[in-house]
């Protein structure tokens, strides 16, 4: 997603997408790393996988690259089927079922991913389902729509009442509920879970709440989505902080972690580079193939936005906001030839259309 927001160039994105369909193992799977010598294998990342394949959807129109995956797709969600036992959760899952490196969860894996039920990895197949689902219906493949749409209910209604904990409004991460994370909630947000009204709630709980365990670089993208999708994204610049150390400590590349990193070279940690146009810009497909441009700003204390990204078309999407103006919002937006869109900012919707076209709101 950086590559295709800071350069248009999506040869990394289609290079990535058909290795890892080709990495896959006789179990179905993929493996986290190829081509490589050793064998690895991390179930969760062939979900993010399906998440992968889904973005590329979005923002390219390539239905034919697209569809070559969709057997690939599911086989990843066969495997997890598999696992699903009685309770409708996920149980006994092989491999690594790394989520994050936070120190309550030993080696990066969460309460109950190997011998229990993780809601954790369980919303996370949840929001593969969601994204698989696109898929299948947009191909014609009605017969895996409605069986994961089917299981999807069936999961979605178990992980409800063995790890939702009314009194905190919070998913914990195994039905014990001892732990509660950003990571599990995150991803109930971005599986819908739970209402929209329940979304915004439990988002603002796992930004302010003691106790529950905070997610590190990598999983912060998520977390970030979560935001955004809630309708909070003007809080996305005061959550910089990790980045702002990075700064400060004369770093000139993204670590792996918050402290301590193993690498200071990591691409997980350089999501601001997507961010900062997705987020605070709010630049996004508002339909596959990005045939539909939304663009959804969150300014936050901001008194100026000029951002451009480059649509697949090859032409610059452009947005110029004046926020110094009390009385006003004054601006431009150009799309590119032959594209259309919207414009939403402070309750306010516009529509768009190809060209340059001024912008003046009363806020």
């Amino acid at each position: 997603l950086v590559s295709l927001y800071v350069s248009g160039d999506d040869r990394l994105m289609r290079k990535a997408l058909k290795h890892f369909d080709d990495s896959r193992i006789t179990e179905g799977l993929t493996q986290s790393r190829y081509p490589a010598y050793i064998k690895q294998i991390i179930p969760p990342f062939s979900l993010f996988w399906i998440g992968m394949v889904h973005d590329y959807f979005m923002y390219r129109d390539d239905p034919g690259f697209v569809r070559q995956f969709l057997p690939g797709i599911r086989n990843v969600l066969e495997w997890f089927e598999e696992h699903v036992d009685d309770t409708g959760m996920l149980h006994g899952l092989e491999w690594w079922s790394f989520t994050d490196w936070v120190t309550a969860f030993p080696n990066g894996i969460p309460p109950g991913a190997d011998n229990g039920h993780s809601a954790n990895i369980t919303m996370q197949y949840l929001y593969a389902l969601k994204n698989a689902m696109d898929l299948f219906r947009y191909f014609g493949w009605e017969a895996e729509a409605i069986k994961y749409d089917r299981l999807g209910e069936k999961i979605n209604q178990a992980v409800y009442a063995l790890c939702y904990d009314k009194k905190k409004g919070l998913f914990a991460e195994t039905p014990e509920k001892m732990l509660f994370s950003q990571h599990t909630n995150t991803m109930a947000i971005l599986a819908d879970a739970v209402d929209e009204r329940g979304q915004r709630k439990i988002m603002e709980k796992i930004l302010n709440e003691k106790g529950v365990v905070k997610a590190t670089l990598y999983f912060k993208f998520y977390v970030f989505r979560a935001l955004q999708k809630t309708g909070l994204g003007d809080q996305y610049l005061n959550l910089l902080t990790p980045w702002r150390k990075m700064l400060e400590e004369g770093l000139t590349t993204f670590p792996e972690t918050d402290t301590d990193p193993r690498s200071d070279c990591h691409a997980w940690s350089s999501t601001p580079c997507f961010d900062l146009l997705h987020t605070v810009a709010g630049i996004y497909p508002g339909a596959p193939g990005f045939k539909k441009i939304i663009i959804e700003p969150h300014p936050g204390t901001l008194k100026k936005i000029d951002a451009a990204m480059p649509h697949p078309s090859g032409r610059m999407i452009r947005l110029y906001l004046d926020l110094s103006l009390k009385e006003k919002i004054k601006g431009s937006v150009t799309l590119p030839e032959g594209c259309s869109g919207t414009l939403i900012l402070q309750g306010h919707k516009k529509e768009l259309t190809e060209g340059t076209q001024e912008i003046i709101f009363t806020p």
